[in-house]
């Protein structure tokens, strides 16, 4: 896997790696170019200026890594 990782610096606009239980083993790919009339226009002002500032307290932050680190686990 590491030696994956060192290979995400290589790879190309539109390219990913495929991999897990659905390929035989990882490859690389490569998106075509669909070009700019049908692409999304989702330059949504409000959205992109909520990312831009801080929107949560640290209570918040440690309910929600609370949350994460207990996910799956068995509740019994």
């Amino acid at each position: 896997m590491c030696d994956l990782i060192e290979f995400f610096p290589l790879l190309g606009d539109r390219e990913a790696l495929v991999l897990g239980q659905g390929a035989s083993m990882p490859m690389r790919v490569r998106f075509d170019d669909i070009g700019k009339r049908v692409v999304p226009r989702g330059g949504h002002r409000s959205f992109s200026k909520s990312w831009k500032g801080p929107n949560m307290d640290r209570e918040g932050l440690d309910t929600i890594v609370s949350r994460l680190r207990n996910a799956g686990r068995d509740r019994s």
